[in-house]
């Protein structure tokens, strides 16, 4: 597993760990945020002030291709992940039981 761990909560921690372990190629290109790097992301309509994110409940995983994104938001659901963002290049898994569940956006 690869990219930012840094302050992720242990709960999704173990989540992204379960997805390694199934076969997804876990690279996070976004996980905890201050702040101000959310800031700077809700100033270019590329996050939400409430994002989270910011307490760590939220990883984006790296997916470039069609196949790799199915499999992920497949393995996140049994994996339990009941928040799923999709885009062209990352997928958004979220713990965070105070928002909405059993949500999948794009963006």
């Amino acid at each position: 597993m690869t990219g930012l761990l840094h302050g992720l909560d242990p709960r999704l921690l173990a989540v992204l760990d379960q997805l390694e372990e199934s076969g997804c190629a876990i690279d996070v290109t976004s996980g905890k945020r201050t702040e101000k790097e959310n800031q700077a992301l809700v100033d270019k309509g590329k996050a939400v002030s409430d994002s989270a994110h910011l307490a760590g409940l939220a990883a984006d995983v790296a997916c470039q291709k069609s196949w790799d994104r199915w499999f992920l938001v497949v393995q996140a659901a049994k994996a339990g992940i009941r928040r799923i963002g999709i885009a062209k290049t990352f997928v958004h898994v979220d713990v965070d039981i105070a928002k909405p569940q059993s949500v999948i956006w794009v963006y």
